[in-house]
């Protein structure tokens, strides 16, 4: 399923944002090969490098929608935040990291699961069952992207 507009915005946001304040290419927004885009968060600190990926894809789509014409429809759907940290000792990431980043997603009002591994390096294949450390459900009332 590819990304929708909602997902890039919020992903291209949370890249300026962390680029603004920890120095420009710390994060950059990247296209999975099933087409939902995340952000690769990458702090350097001598020989210490804290990862973070965060994943924006749209939930409780069967498939594109069309009009009469066979046009493709713009979609509003819910959509579902996956962050991953790299929590590999005095390599990973710290719990500041942690809650910077996590603090921006949550403002989304998206479905927000966090998980973590412990590793040299982080892929979108960590975010499974076995890593996930903890969901936060939405509050009610609150649009996708709203602030």
């Amino acid at each position: 399923m590819a990304a929708t507009k909602t997902a890039e915005g919020l992903i291209r946001g949370l890249c300026d944002d962390i680029n603004q304040r920890l120095g420009a290419g710390v994060a950059t927004l990247n296209y999975h090969t099933d087409g939902n885009v995340y952000a690769l968060v990458q702090v350097s600190t001598g020989n210490d490098s804290k990862k973070a990926i965060v994943l924006l894809k749209p939930t409780g789509l069967a498939s594109e929608a069309v009009d009469a014409l066979g046009i493709a429809q713009r979609q509003f759907n819910p959509h579902v935040a996956q962050c991953l940290f790299d929590i590999d000792g005095s390599n990973g990431a710290t719990p500041q990291h942690i809650l910077y980043v996590l603090g921006n997603v949550l403002r989304w009002g998206v479905l927000v699961e966090q998980y973590n591994v412990d590793a040299n390096a982080i892929a979108i294949s960590d975010i499974a069952a076995g890593n996930l450390v903890g969901t936060w459900q939405p509050l009610p009332g609150r649009d996708v992207g709203a602030v």
